[in-house]
């Protein structure tokens, strides 16, 4: 659908009018092209239009070559299964947000610029500390999206719970947490009075999940959850595009001392 990542709007114009689905048939041929993919929104993934829509995207996917799967009905299955969860994201987008959705949206804001300012704060840190500053190119790959989020702790004022990334692998939270560790080393050096400037937050961690904020795309293998993934359809490694060579999380000895 030519989007830059599940948050974005969906292109009308890729999606087929009413008027041009009541004039195709399956006797005409397939609904569009791979190059000209227009699967219908506005029906469901079982419509004739979107079989046909179907099938064109397993005939690409198989043409591609870049994957083992080459069942094109098992392919297409997968895909109706994605589609399905497209159509509800556009429906919902087109519906007038009440009061409960425009507070969630508001919350949903709020976390971002949480996860926005973690990720400025560790990437000025590595900026700050010589063995650090090689791991900021692959910091800068996550982006604000592959910080965890976070919700104020209702028991403490200043404190906040971590909800984490399923997709995200737990050794990329250790990776994290020493930059994090290493900004508070700064930020308040060890008896001596807090500088100025607000204070550090305090996260705790928790086990609690964030399913809804979709995976950073196109990361190296190791920085995916290794169940996780494993659990993807083709179809879904093909989205998430992962990279085979593994990124060396380890930190320099001397910020571990």
């Amino acid at each position: 659908m030519k989007r830059k990542d599940a948050s974005a709007r969906f292109h009308r114009r890729l999606i087929p009018s009413a008027e041009a689905i009541r004039r195709w048939s399956k006797s005409s041929g397939p609904a569009c092209e791979a190059s000209q993919f227009m699967p219908d929104l506005n029906g469901t993934a079982g419509s004739d239009w979107n079989k046909s829509v179907a099938k064109v995207f397993a005939e690409s996917f198989v043409q591609y070559g870049q994957f083992n799967c080459k069942k094109r009905t098992k392919i297409a299955a997968a895909f109706r299964s994605h589609l399905r969860g497209l159509i509800n994201k556009y429906k919902e987008s087109l519906s007038e947000p009440s009061p409960q959705d425009l507070l969630a949206e508001k919350e949903r804001h709020n976390r971002y610029q949480r996860k926005l300012g973690l990720y400025e704060r560790r990437l000025q840190t590595c900026g700050w500390y010589d063995q650090l500053r090689r791991h900021a190119t692959m910091l800068r790959k996550l982006g604000p999206g592959g910080m965890s989020s976070d919700e104020p702790d209702g028991d403490s004022a200043d404190q906040y719970v971590i909800i984490q990334q399923p997709w995200r692998s737990h050794s990329v939270a250790r990776w994290l947490r020493v930059m994090d560790q290493m900004y508070a080393r700064l930020k308040n050096p060890p008896g001596q009075p807090p500088s100025r400037g607000a204070p550090v937050r305090r996260r705790v961690t928790s086990d609690r999940n964030d399913g809804k904020s979709p995976a950073v795309r196109g990361l190296p293998i190791n920085i995916y959850e290794a169940e996780w993934y494993a659990k993807l359809s083709e179809f879904e490694k093909q989205e998430i595009g992962a990279t085979t060579e593994a990124y060396d999380l380890s930190h320099d000895n001397v910020l571990l001392q």
